[in-house]
């Protein structure tokens, strides 16, 4: 319910309007800690992203940031793959050949 204060302790709705409380009600709130850090680039490049930053309608800290988490993203992504990867390979594939290898080596390399 949006309500307003008019003069003593009366409220007021006003339709449409928000207020920090229902703002903050909404919201899903994920706290980051962040940390500053010093980050020493040639200006020709700094410069070059301050315009790529602005195209995007961001912060040159922000489009830092992205590019940084696409970059853990896929190392993450690229150790999970490996792991999963040697878990089979440890595991073994299943031919459902009970033993049985139904061909030679000679037959694999027959030319």
């Amino acid at each position: 319910m949006n309500l307003e204060r008019c003069g003593a302790g009366e409220k007021k709705e006003i339709p449409g309007r928000l207020y920090k409380k229902e703002i903050f009600s909404r919201m899903e709130v994920q706290p980051m800690e962040r940390q500053n850090f010093a980050l020493s680039l040639p200006k020709d490049i700094i410069n070059k992203a301050k315009i790529v930053a602005i195209k995007k309608d961001t912060s040159l800290s922000n489009l830092i940031r992205q590019a940084l988490e696409e970059i853990v993203e896929k190392d993450q992504g690229y150790d999970l793959a490996m792991k999963r990867h040697f878990e089979i390979l440890e595991k073994g594939l299943n031919f459902n050949l009970k033993g049985n290898i139904p061909w030679t080596r000679e037959d694999l390399h027959e030319r």
